[in-house]
């Protein structure tokens, strides 16, 4: 038999780019502008003579309290700032950056290339045997497709759907909360959050955890339970206008769609077997599955768009989060035990390989 995986806590220190220094300590300190020294010196006297004020109302009261200076005193930080332009001009000219850094002291890191994968291109007769292949060495039942298909995966997109109204998703970047992180004064730190937001729609584990951590008390009503019920089956799906009409493995049960894998399916004529969507690490790199929205997760391409696997913890979350629309839909959670016996339930095994000779009638199945 099978073990089931241990679940990991929290990515590791080494997978956190985080861990990286970004900023060399010896590099030139960006130089502020007058009405930001201005607004260094009084900021804290407002927030203290106005606790009831909001961050943006304070920032109000700092502009409005500039603007009205007496000309003279305006004139006195106009020649702070100038100076400290003139002092960052200087520290520049005469800066010599560590290996690794460029002339602003900002640490280089190239664009991902992504990792070798055996991309190559693989036809639909190619996915509907090796889906066939499946489908015959486990228990999986392979049914026709749920004529509702699309209309429980993507009530959002069919207005007749008495469910559309239900799941009209939320604004991504808003709802990740990540755009609202306050600033710090710490220079290293501002450059983490500006990476974050560069990498939002990248798939990168340590962006989507650190958001889903921070932010979980205010998302975990987004997400609903997967009830006991779901049940995995192979169906040919045709009727989804972003996704490849083949046989593929899909979860759901008699009201909702959880999850459809094109993905999978695709991977498995190079894979030589279909593997359970793993929730805490991505795929196999001989899987070919490419690097859409996908740096180190499961996600499984829909189109203009996908589902994401994630393991936090204990749980599985699922998120189809449509990268151009900038939207997120469809949360679902479970618990990785759950989500594994679902799984088994229907396969047998989390790997069914199709390469390999089939088994003896008379063999206990793993």
């Amino acid at each position: 038999m099978e073990e089931k995986a241990n679940a990991p806590a929290a990515i590791s220190k080494e997978q956190n780019p985080w861990s990286i220094q970004q900023c060399d300590d010896g590099a030139p300190r960006l130089n502020k502008s007058a009405y930001v020294l201005y607004y260094d010196s009084v900021i804290d006297r407002f927030a203290k003579d106005n606790p009831n004020m909001e961050a943006d109302e304070l920032m109000q009261l700092a502009e409005e309290s500039y603007e009205a200076l007496p000309a003279t005193e305006r004139a006195e930080w106009e020649a702070k700032g100038a100076a400290d332009e003139a002092r960052y001009q200087h520290e520049v000219a005469t800066y010599v950056p560590p290996q690794g850094y460029d002339a602003q002291g900002y640490l280089i890191v190239p664009d991902p290339e992504p990792t070798p994968r055996d991309g190559r291109e693989v036809t639909k007769t190619e996915i509907e045997r090796a889906m066939q292949t499946v489908v015959a060495r486990s228990s999986v039942a392979e049914t026709d497709e749920d004529p509702l298909l699309e209309v429980l995966f993507f009530p959002r997109n069919n207005l007749e759907s008495p469910r559309h109204t239900e799941d009209e998703g939320d604004n991504f970047s808003d709802w990740t909360g990540l755009f609202e992180y306050p600033k710090p004064d710490d220079e290293d730190t501002v450059l983490k959050y500006d990476w974050m937001e560069e990498h939002l729609y990248d798939g990168y584990r340590v962006v989507l955890e650190t958001v889903l951590r921070k932010g979980w008390e205010r998302m975990k009503a987004d997400f609903k339970q997967i009830p006991t019920a779901a049940a995995w089956s192979v169906q040919r799906v045709q009727s989804c206008e972003d996704v490849e009409a083949t046989l593929m493995p899909v979860l759901q049960d008699g009201k909702q769609v959880f999850l459809l894998c094109p993905t999978s399916a695709e991977c498995v004529p190079r894979l030589g077997a279909l593997k359970m969507p793993t929730p805490y690490e991505d795929r196999d790199e001989k899987a070919g599955a490419g690097h859409y929205m996908n740096h180190d997760v499961w996600f499984e391409d829909c189109g203009d768009g996908g589902m994401y696997v994630l393991g936090l913890d204990e749980r599985v979350l699922l998120f189809y989060v449509d990268g151009p629309g900038d939207m997120v839909y469809n949360r679902w959670q479970c618990h990785k035990d759950q989500w594994e016996d679902m799984w088994r339930s229907a396969f047998g095994k989390t790997t069914i390989n199709i390469d390999e000779a089939p088994a003896s009638t008379t063999s206990t199945q793993s």
